[in-house]
């Protein structure tokens, strides 16, 4: 799976636990209030990818990112009650932390 709006809206309800719906194909989240919020660009937006490894941190998970000299970006999220991770590998920091989370919290992204 690819950066973009479908693995945005997977981390979101996944990972991040929020109950997406959509308006055509875009996907929104209520956040627990009524109004309608766009889902982060968890994919491709640093800093919306960094409430992800924040969200993953809050479930007990380590992270590690491991950059190459092949423009490549690496990250494992490690849970650290049994010491298993799950590695996610992509062009982009936001986009391999996003494939990592939802392999670390059991969903398939291919």
């Amino acid at each position: 799976m690819k950066a973009g709006r479908e693995l945005d809206a997977l981390v979101a309800e996944k990972v991040m636990g929020l109950e997406i719906t959509y308006v055509g194909s875009t996907p929104f989240t209520h956040r627990g209030t009524k109004d309608e919020h766009n889902v982060l660009f968890y994919s491709r937006d640093i800093l919306a990818a960094w409430q992800v490894v924040e969200k993953m941190r809050e479930r007990a998970y380590n992270i590690e990112i491991i950059t190459n000299d092949l423009a490549v970006y690496g990250v494992l999220f490690t849970e650290r009650e049994v010491g298993i991770g799950e590695y996610g590998e992509a062009p982009s920091a936001p986009e391999a932390i996003c494939l990592a989370a939802l392999k670390a919290v059991g969903v398939e992204t291919k």
